[in-house]
């Protein structure tokens, strides 16, 4: 598929999970702990879709989506937050920032990888 994918979250168990089904798939995953590393990743990589966690530490997924935004690092990637809050005034600012989807932990990888592939294949799943 040659896709890139950034998984950012501070849990490594939820960044392998994910990365493990993406990768089956044929995409190319980068993973991140923190807001900040995602920052610095966006310097020099471009991806199709960035998953982050809101709650990290150092810089949490909110903010790295305002600096993706303030520094127009995010090129054409479509973003997405993952997380435990359900909370409409987050959910707004999101959206606000060009957030492209909220998932409410614990996601289902499976359907997360279907999705991408659907959505990058022209709606064909592999």
């Amino acid at each position: 598929m040659g896709h890139s994918v950034l998984i950012v979250d501070d849990s490594e168990f939820a960044r392998a999970d994910l990365k493990a089904v993406l990768e089956e798939k044929g995409f190319r995953v980068l993973e991140a702990e923190t807001g900040a590393e995602c920052c610095d990743l966006l310097k020099n990589n471009k991806f199709d879709a960035i998953f982050l966690d809101y709650n990290m530490p150092v810089m949490n997924g909110m903010d790295a989506l305002k600096r993706m935004v303030s520094e127009n690092s995010r090129g054409q990637a479509l973003v997405f937050m993952m997380t435990t809050e359900t909370n409409p005034d987050l959910k707004n600012l999101g959206k606000q920032l060009g957030l492209n989807g909220w998932i409410v932990k614990p996601i289902d990888v499976n359907q997360v990888a279907q999705f991408l592939v659907q959505k990058f294949s022209g709606g064909q799943v592999a």
